[in-house]
């Protein structure tokens, strides 16, 4: 299951363009940013692929590339590095082209996004679309092998733009709601939004 979440995200981060890997060079064929997110799964009811690309969209929200001088070697060429401790100098991390997850699970002709386990057994085929904020469909896995008409597959991108866009609202209320109060009183002001969606649609 680890392995599997981790091949999906990855392969539609990569194959969407959706990082700037430029963002992360330090010294051209020498040095670069490298980026490792770790999920922590405490319950699952559903498709977890989807909860742990938004937490990966969260994680890059709060990410910051710490800013970096550059050093001179002996031949005068840029060849080493040095950090600048102060992390709130950081890059703040481009996410305008992050996609999130939604995976629609076709019930009879039905299209449907954050399924239960029982949806799940009762299910024929799974799509996983990546949605921008943009609204745009910018990769597509076939996460449950099944027949799948190209109508349907239209409604499933229909159905999974849907919710995509409901979770981008509520991340970026979210996100004002950190910018405007103090981040160490953040957790005990903030009531995080909620992620499931559960839309139906005929």
């Amino acid at each position: 299951m680890a392995s599997e979440i981790t091949d999906n995200i990855q392969s539609i981060f990569i194959s969407s363009n959706a990082l700037n890997l430029e963002d992360l060079c330090i010294i051209p064929g020498k040095f670069c940013w490298s980026i490792q997110v770790d999920f922590l799964i405490l319950q699952m009811d559903g498709n977890p692929t989807d909860a742990c690309s938004i937490a990966s969209y969260v994680a890059f929200q709060c990410c910051k590339i710490p800013k970096v001088t550059l050093l001179a070697g002996p031949s005068g060429s840029m060849d080493d590095f040095e950090i600048i401790g102060d992390i709130s100098e950081g890059i703040p991390f481009n996410i305008s082209r992050i996609p999130i997850l939604m995976t629609a699970i076709m019930v009879g002709n039905v299209p449907l996004v954050d399924g239960s386990n029982d949806e799940w057994d009762c299910s024929s085929c799974a799509v996983t679309n990546a949605i921008d904020r943009s609204g745009m469909c910018c990769g597509m896995l076939l996460t449950r092998n099944g027949l799948l008409s190209s109508e349907n597959m239209m409604e499933a991108i229909k159905t999974s733009i849907i919710a995509a866009a409901t979770i981008f609202v509520q991340l970026d209320e979210f996100f004002l709601q950190m910018e405007a109060i103090d981040k160490a009183a953040a957790l005990d002001s903030i009531e995080a939004p909620p992620i499931r969606v559960g839309l139906l649609m005929a």
